[in-house]
């Protein structure tokens, strides 16, 4: 499985966070769910409860054309977003805990592993009596308008039938539902409603022989109807580069990509050869031939030039390579004292190069204890140190002799200031 992270913040038109929303990102144009995943082991995200957190953030994994689960390059995603649940049930996929997390009433309840509608499990009602059903209460608000969607199935040896219907309280179908009559098959079933209280029975029934009867629930949603002002949708995101990966194994020639297969094949065959075998006909330069061959990335002669002016240079005395200074060509600094700054801390460096002359080179390093290139061992010093350059986090001009450097620790430094000419 290939998959990769993504990482967005959710905010309004004026740039404010979107905290606590609730998340749901379609295939464009569409109201398929993407397969998402919470971490790189390839663990399903659930939707129902996916929400943005501390200043609007959101991640997701998602898998690529890689993935047998992926997308390619070409997909792009809606992502809608709103203030109250998606799905106002808890579970109503029946994938964490149905049995816990549905009750019953005149009922028996079991987990069915075997026909399911999606995912791995659906919700087994048995008929235990007058109007037996699983039910979950949910919070709805008056007068706004809920829609229940689900799947039943039964058999037909059975003769069951599974009903979804709301109501006021638990087995009451007083606002309504639907009825599903087909067998053998898992049979979607929809209806809308408009809550009268501050809470809704949705009731799963078993319409059958009391002791003997069993009917099958999956994929149960309500979704708000009546629109909201704080939510929305961002359509048309594009999550992949719309070049593909390089698969150095295959021969295609498909132009989708920066490299096409075909070369990246080829480029594979000459992983373990050497220069004697020219792989892609080039050779290795030689700084002792000044031939003109094309057939390298220089030629001989241009590094032939390059090494014997560069002999002169260094052999031939007076003034060919020389640096002027008044003062110090190398000067070492210890730098033991640390001020507490922000994250991190900050020290002075102070030097004698005269820069109304000279303009200085600095590098630093962490101070090696004890002693360093001859020096003798500085009381109170670190007990060891790497001897690493070290990349100071800011360095800012004091004045013609201090410079101010920034670190992360307040480990000692060693400096050297070079003199780099008039």
């Amino acid at each position: 499985m290939s998959i990769v992270k993504q990482w967005l913040y959710l905010k309004d038109e004026e740039g404010v966070p979107l905290e606590d929303v609730y998340l749901n990102l379609y295939l464009t144009g569409t109201t398929t769910k993407a397969i998402l995943y919470s971490d790189s082991i390839g663990t399903l995200l659930d939707q129902e409860t996916w929400t943005t957190g501390t200043s609007g953030f959101f991640n997701f994994y998602i898998g690529n054309e890689w993935s047998p689960s992926g997308y390619e390059a070409t997909q792009f995603f809606d992502l809608s977003w709103r203030t109250s649940p998606f799905n106002y049930l808890t579970d109503g996929d029946m994938e964490a805990n149905p049995t816990n997390n549905w009750s019953a009433n005149n009922a028996h309840l079991e987990e069915e592993l075997y026909f399911i509608n999606s995912g791995t499990k659906a919700l087994k009602v048995f008929d235990w009596g007058t109007t037996a059903v699983a039910y979950q209460n949910i919070e709805t608000e008056p007068g706004i308008l809920y829609s229940v969607t689900g799947y039943g199935y039964s058999a037909t040896a059975s003769a069951a039938i599974p009903n979804i219907f709301a109501g006021s309280s638990p087995a009451v179908n007083d606002y309504g539902g639907a009825t599903i009559t087909v067998k053998d098959v898992w049979t979607k079933a929809t209806f809308q409603f408009t809550a009268l209280s501050s809470e809704t029975s949705i009731n799963l029934n078993c319409q059958g022989v009391s002791g003997s009867s069993a009917v099958l629930f999956d994929d149960i949603s309500v979704t708000r109807v009546t629109a909201q002002d704080n939510s929305g949708v961002i359509e048309h995101i594009q999550l992949f580069p719309f070049f593909f990966s390089v698969d150095e194994t295959d021969q295609n020639e498909d132009k989708n990509k920066l490299l096409s297969n075909q070369l990246a094949y080829k480029f594979e065959q000459h992983v373990n050869e050497t220069y004697l075998d020219e792989p892609h006909e080039i050779e290795p330069v030689n700084v002792n031939l000044t031939d003109g061959k094309n057939n390298k990335v220089v030629s001989d002669s241009l590094i032939y030039e390059i090494n014997s002016l560069l002999n002169i240079l260094l052999t031939c005395g007076g003034d060919a390579i020389s640096v002027k200074s008044a003062g110090s060509l190398v000067e070492t600094v210890l730098l033991d004292t640390f001020t507490p700054s922000a994250n991190g801390y900050y020290t002075d460096l102070v030097h004698t190069i005269n820069r109304s002359r000279m303009y200085p080179v600095i590098q630093f390093y962490e101070y090696l204890s004890p002693g360093y290139k001859g020096r003798p061992p500085v009381p109170g010093s670190p007990s060891a140190g790497s001897n690493e350059i070290i990349y100071p986090q800011a360095i800012q001009d004091q004045s013609t002799d201090t410079i101010r450097v920034w670190t992360t620790e307040n480990t000692w430094l060693m400096a050297t200031v070079v003199a780099s000419g008039e």
